[in-house]
């Protein structure tokens, strides 16, 4: 088959590191079969927006004969299918334009964050480099929101490998024809260079200020704009991607624009009930969770130590709401948004501030603003992206 050129990713060498697929035991479902193996993950809300496109999603033939597996190495037969690591789980196959998630199992578990109902959180464990059928379900749910509701669409969910082995069980990749390039922000991220410990020098002879991260080669006020537009339209219609899915690293980007967004494997629906301030306050903070994490970082270093405890997680909130670029575009057309709804806007106000200053909240902000209290947990030679799953408690 010949090689497609449609999607060219950017790479630093130039060198695209091809690997092997490995045919596994198992089963290749359609969305329809997977779909009716699984009927009650979803609620009776949830299941009608995939309903409404199951049989478009369900094609005639499989992709292919046998589950895969990725494994590291160059290949060895010139006709064998090729493909390259994409993430920590993923692979892609640019001959078929296709995304395998959920491709890479190994021993262990990957963390992953629940929000408790006092806006705590806890841990739970899943198994690494897959996904569980929960995480397919909310892919295909995910999909099928975005494309109800008329927003982009990086990938559209084309089947699924559900793989049987003696170390494998109950646990599946899903098969996604791709869109465009699966390009992230995180290549356009522009720290200064900018070491943790030239914050801390140059903050303490008063000469450096306040930063938020620039982009390279990007416009960053339509990024912002054209992003709090994308989200207000996705959390207002019920919409939500989940906390850790909610990290820069899934903004996606083509040519040089921000496109949409991706990973929906813990896709949710939540409508606020009318006249219902606990259920609005839900909403209100799941949002602007989900904005923290889906900040961009700062250059920047907060000196806490002289600080109570309560004192230093009132001046990281106040940090975010001054000088975030995203939070003030969102917020101002959240507050929009409440009003034409209705809502009693002090008390929108007062659950924003309630979502910065819970424990989700301020974990949130110690990853993107430097200080004394998170600096563990920076690099203190690079300042770097935080990925998603840096979180264990």
């Amino acid at each position: 088959m010949k090689r497609s050129t449609k999607f060219e990713e950017k790479t630093l060498n130039g060198n695209v590191p091809y690997c092997r697929l490995e045919s596994i035991s198992g089963n290749v479902l359609s969305i329809m079969a997977f779909c009716d193996k699984h009927p009650d993950i979803l609620n009776q809300d949830e299941q009608s927006i995939v309903f409404e496109y199951l049989e478009e999603l369900t094609t005639s033939q499989p992709l292919f004969n046998d589950p895969v597996i990725l494994q590291y190495g160059q290949p060895t037969d010139l006709d064998e299918l090729r493909a390259r690591p994409s993430g920590a789980r993923s692979a892609l196959i640019d001959t078929l334009n296709l995304k395998i998630k959920g491709c890479t199992p190994e021993k262990g578990k990957f963390p992953n964050w629940v929000l408790n109902s006092d806006y705590s959180i806890s841990v739970e464990e899943l198994p690494y480099g897959v996904l569980t059928a929960e995480s397919v379900m909310r892919e295909i749910l995910g999909f099928c929101f975005m494309k109800k509701h008329g927003h982009p669409f990086a990938h559209t969910p084309v089947e699924i490998f559900e793989y049987h082995t003696d170390n494998l069980s109950e646990v599946y990749a899903l098969v996604s024809s791709m869109h465009t390039a699966d390009y992230r922000l995180e290549n356009y991220l522009d720290y200064g260079d900018y070491t943790l410990h030239d914050l801390v020098r140059l903050k303490k002879i008063n000469k450096h200020n306040i930063t938020e991260i620039k982009l390279k080669g990007m416009d960053k006020s339509l990024y912002l704009k054209r992003k709090a537009d994308l989200l207000i339209s996705i959390n207002f219609a019920g919409g939500f991607r989940g906390v850790l899915n909610s990290n820069i690293g899934n903004d996606v980007i083509h040519e040089d624009y921000f496109f949409g967004i991706c990973d929906f494997d813990s896709f949710k629906l939540m409508i606020p009930e009318a006249n219902n301030l606990a259920s609005l306050k839900e909403f209100v903070v799941q949002s602007f969770l989900e904005l923290i994490k889906t900040s961009l970082p700062f250059a920047d270093y907060l000196d806490l130590n002289d600080m109570t405890r309560e004192s230093a997680q009132h001046e990281l909130a106040s940090y975010y709401k001054l000088n975030s670029g995203l939070f003030q575009v969102y917020s101002n057309r959240f507050t929009e948004e409440a009003k034409l709804m209705g809502w009693c806007i002090d008390s929108v106000k007062r659950f924003i501030d309630d979502a910065l200053l819970s424990e989700a909240g301020q974990l949130l902000l110690n990853t993107i603003i430097p200080n004394s209290r998170s600096a563990a947990d920076f690099d203190a030679k690079k300042l770097t992206y935080v990925p998603h799953n840096i979180f264990e408690k």
